[in-house]
């Protein structure tokens, strides 16, 4: 049930959370722009529960609109002050939006953990949660059911955030052996891309090693439980004798980190086009 006094531009924020290490820093960051009462978290064994709970808690709080956020997303401060209250007034009849956020493996903007609904759908939205292990993407199952009963889902191209940086390796490589699966077309481009960048920072080895556990997998052994994953990470370690910590720094803001993410992707797009130019001139 929608809150009658509320505006129609107003949101929650649910945090989905599974231990992530940077969901404190995200909690902290919400809660400088959003009333607590307008904020909650929620987490589960799996996440077609986590799925269930979050709109479910969005249901609870009744504000128009509902932010269902990942806890491995920070967001940059002028998300809040602009492109959210823009977003909202502009898709005023669709289930939701999403805004892409700079994803740390893949070096490149991608859509992730950002998922901004339209709470009055969200009823039709629990009655098309898949069950347990049926797909790896259990809330596109959802949208898809929902665009077929005519409810749209609108992708702005924003970069809002970053996604996946400060990572604890233990779900570094639980995340990479579902992606293996999740985006098997991706793989091979995945793979190159992390042997590539994985010289001197350890999140990219431990990213290498769960694609290439999670393809030897069958698809029915894929769960989208991190916990499934951790005595394959624990025997990878004894087997390497990687050098793993769980202390990692997170910053207060990615506004800078962002933009120098952006600044220097524009200026290798740049060099390439270039190169390309005097081989074709």
């Amino acid at each position: 049930m929608v809150n009658v006094n509320a505006s129609a531009t107003e949101y929650s924020v649910i945090i989905r959370h599974s231990g992530e290490q940077t969901f404190k820093a995200l909690h902290k960051q919400i809660l400088r722009y959003i009333p607590e009462a307008r904020v909650a978290t929620v987490s589960s064994n799996s996440f077609e529960s986590t799925l269930r709970q979050s709109y479910e808690q969005a249901l609870q709080l009744g504000y128009p609109w509902s932010l269902l956020i990942d806890a491995d997303i920070l967001l940059i401060d002028r998300f809040f002050s602009f492109y959210a209250p823009r977003a909202i007034e502009a898709n005023t009849n669709a289930l939701g939006f999403a805004f892409r956020v700079w994803d740390r493996f893949y070096q490149s903007p991608k859509f992730r953990g950002i998922h901004f609904y339209n709470t009055q759908y969200i009823e039709q939205a629990l009655k098309h949660i898949p069950v347990e292990g049926q797909t790896l993407r259990p809330e596109s199952y959802v949208k898809e059911r929902l665009a077929g009963e005519g409810l749209s889902w609108i992708k702005y191209g924003n970069i809002v955030g970053v996604h996946d940086f400060f990572q604890n390796p233990r779900d570094v490589f639980a995340k990479m052996a579902i992606r293996a699966h999740r985006s098997s077309g991706d793989f091979e481009e995945l793979l190159s891309r992390l042997s590539r960048s994985s010289a001197n920072q350890i999140d990219f080895i431990v990213a290498c090693e769960g694609l290439r556990h999670g393809m030897t997998m069958d698809r029915a052994d894929v769960k989208n439980s991190r916990i499934h994953y951790d005595e394959a990470f624990r025997r990878w370690v004894l087997a390497s004798h990687a050098s793993i910590s769980d202390e990692i720094n997170v910053p207060e803001s990615v506004n800078f980190l962002l933009q120098t993410l952006i600044f220097r992707s524009s200026i290798k797009l740049a060099i390439k086009n270039y190169n390309s130019l005097i081989k074709w001139g």
